[in-house]
């Protein structure tokens, strides 16, 4: 399931903040439509032989389905250069952050809730802290204006 967030987030970038600005909410539209559609055959076809875990793979593929096809679809309207260079660092960020959190699920023994705030407490730690080293464009300017503030409040 950890992949379906990095397709989850690509797809929204691509989605509601680059093709909805633009006014292709036609393409958004039908890239979800082909996604629920390779949803649902998946889900017909997985989960009487393999439950939930069917249903999660399901899942996964149909989001994978929806982040390629509005990335071929609406390739003309995304500004691919600005694109190529941080999803680099999305990806690195989303794939350390998974190995990371597997292991920390598999090594230490907590309650459930207890592992949930572990996890999402490295999670996001790691995760920012690995774009912000790679001054990541986004994160930079948040960053800043974190700072900025911060400093003008403590004067």
């Amino acid at each position: 399931m950890v992949f379906t967030i990095l397709f989850v987030a690509i797809s929204g970038a691509m989605g509601t903040q680059i093709l909805y600005s633009l006014g292709k909410m036609n393409l958004v539209v039908k890239c979800t439509f082909i996604g629920s559609i390779v949803d649902l055959l998946l889900c017909i076809l997985l989960i009487p032989k393999y439950s939930y875990i069917g249903a999660a793979y399901a899942y996964l593929v149909a989001e994978f389905a929806v982040t390629f096809s509005m990335y071929f679809i609406g390739k003309k309207d995304l500004p691919i250069k600005y694109f190529k260079k941080n999803i680099l660092i999305y990806i690195l960020a989303s794939m350390v952050m998974a190995v990371v959190l597997y292991f920390v699920k598999d090594s230490i023994h907590l309650l459930d809730w207890q592992m949930l705030i572990l996890m999402i407490l490295i999670g996001g730690l790691l995760y920012l802290s690995i774009i912000i080293a790679f001054k990541d464009e986004l994160a930079m300017s948040v960053f800043e204006k974190v700072k900025t503030k911060y400093i003008k409040k403590n004067k």
